[in-house]
C-alpha cells in the first residue's frame, strides 16, 4: 500500500512512499495472525496522534519522516504536531552502535547493555555517572541544528561536582612494585589522611604500619618509580601522609627513612608518592574496569574492607570509581572518571 503523495515531488524518496507492507515471516509475539505490516513513518503517524503528543524531538536526518506523517495527519483531518529536530552527536573515538553491542553481548566480549563501551545509561550509572551530570550537559549543548562532538570534558568535570563530596578517599597502587625501606627508627608507625577533605567531620582514617629491625616493605606505582629514576641522582620523596625517604640514584629497593617532618619535604619540594603497605595482611585486592573493556589490578589499603557496593570512592592520585562488589580477597570497582 502506497500513500498517494504525488509523483511529481522533486524528492524521489517522497514519491508516493509504501505505507504498509505484506510479510509472512512469524512474528515473535502474534506469530503468523497478521500478513500486512505498517511500515515506521505511517505506525509513528497514527501513534504520535492517538498518544496525545504535542511535540515531537527527533534528529535532523529524520526530515522525510517529518513529511510522511504530516501528510497522513493532513489525510484524516488531524491537527499537526509540533516537531523539532537537533544536530547529530558524534562520540569521539568511541564506536557506539547497537547492532554492534548486540554482536558483543551475543559473542560474550560485552557483559551486557550495561558494559561501559555501550555508553548505555545503565553503563553510565554502573560507572557512576549520575543523572544531573548529564542533565547538566545536555541541557549546555541546546537543542540546536549543528552537529556537535559529546562534550567528555563537561560531563565528567559536572559529575565531579556531584560526587566529589561524597566519595571518601583511599590509597590505590595500580601494578605495584615493591620499595624497601631501611633505618627506620621505632617499630610503629600510623598515616592519618582526612576521609574527605570536603567534608572534615568526617575526619581521618587510621592507617598503620609494623617495622622490623628497622626495615619496611611499601607498594608504590611503577609510574613514579619511572619518575624518581629519571632524575638520574639522589631523591628525596614524601611518602603521603606516613614519612620522607631518600631513594640514591633512584633505586627504590636501597631507600631509607629520612624524617618525619612534612615541612621537610615542603622545604626540598620533594615529590610525593602513593603507596600502599607490602604486607598481604595489611592491603586489599583491587581491581577496576576501565571505560574502554581493561582491567586494572593493584593493591589498595585496608580500610576497603568496609566499603560497600554502590558506593563512590577517590582513590587518591587516580581517579572516582564506584564500587562493583565487596568479595573476600578483591574489590571490584568500575572506573568513573
Amino acid at each position: 500500500m502506497r500513500l498517494k503523495s504525488g509523483v511529481d515531488l522533486p524528492d524521489p524518496a517522497l514519491r508516493e512512499p509504501v505505507i504498509m507492507r505484506i510479510s509472512d515471516a512469524e512474528h515473535p509475539r502474534v506469530g503468523t495472525k497478521y500478513r500486512v505490516w505498517p511500515m515506521l513513518e505511517f505506525s509513528w503517524g497514527l501513534d504520535d496522534h492517538l498518544l496525545g503528543m504535542t511535540h515531537i524531538i527527533r534528529g535532523k536526518d529524520l526530515f522525510k519522516e517529518d513529511f510522511i506523517e504530516q501528510l497522513v495527519w493532513k489525510l484524516l483531518g488531524w491537527q499537526p504536531i509540533n516537531i523539532l529536530h537537533y544536530g547529530i552527536i558524534s562520540f569521539d573515538g568511541l564506536k557506539l552502535s547497537k547492532t554492534y553491542a548486540r554482536e558483543m553481548i551475543t559473542k560474550g566480549e560485552y557483559i551486557g547493555w550495561d558494559d561501559p563501551r555501550t555508553w548505555t545509561l545503565q553503563a553510565l550509572d554502573r560507572r557512576g555517572i549520575r543523572p544531573g551530570a548529564l542533565r547538566a550537559v545536555l541541557l549546555s549543548q541546546g537543542l540546536k541544528m549543528a552537529d556537535v562532538d559529546f562534550p567528555y570534558a563537561i560531563l565528567y568535570s559536572e559529575n565531579q561536582k556531584i560526587i566529589d563530596p561524597v566519595s571518601n578517599r583511599y590509597f590505590f597502587v595500580q601494578d605495584p612494585v615493591t620499595m624497601t625501606v631501611a633505618g627506620i627508627p621505632g617499630t610503629a608507625y600510623k598515616a592519618e589522611p582526612m576521609v574527605n577533605p570536603l567534608d572534615q567531620s568526617l575526619g581521618n582514617r587510621t592507617i598503620s604500619i609494623t617495622v622490623k629491625d628497622g626495615v619496611k616493605k611499601l607498594l608504590v606505582s611503577p609510574s613514579d618509580v619511572e619518575k624518581i629514576k629519571s632524575t638520574g641522582g639522589d631523591v628525596l620523596v614524601r611518602l603521603k601522609d606516613l614519612f620522607n625517604v631518600m631513594i640514591p640514584g633512584g633505586d627504590i629497593t636501597k631507600a631509607t627513612f629520612h624524617s618525619k617532618d612534612l615541612d621537610a619535604a615542603r622545604a626540598k619540594k620533594a615529590p610525593v608518592i602513593q603507596w600502599v603497605d607490602a604486607d598481604a595482611k595489611n592491603n586489599v585486592n583491587v581491581q577496576v574496569l576501565m571505560p574502554d573493556g581493561n582491567v586494572i589490578s593493584g593493591k589498595g589499603e585496608l580500610n576497603l574492607q568496609s566499603v560497600k557496593a554502590g558506593d563512590m570512592l577517590q582513590f587518591e592520585r587516580f581517579g572516582f570509581v564506584k564500587v562493583q562488589s565487596v568479595k573476600k580477597t578483591r574489590v571490584d570497582t568500575w572506573f568513573t572518571h
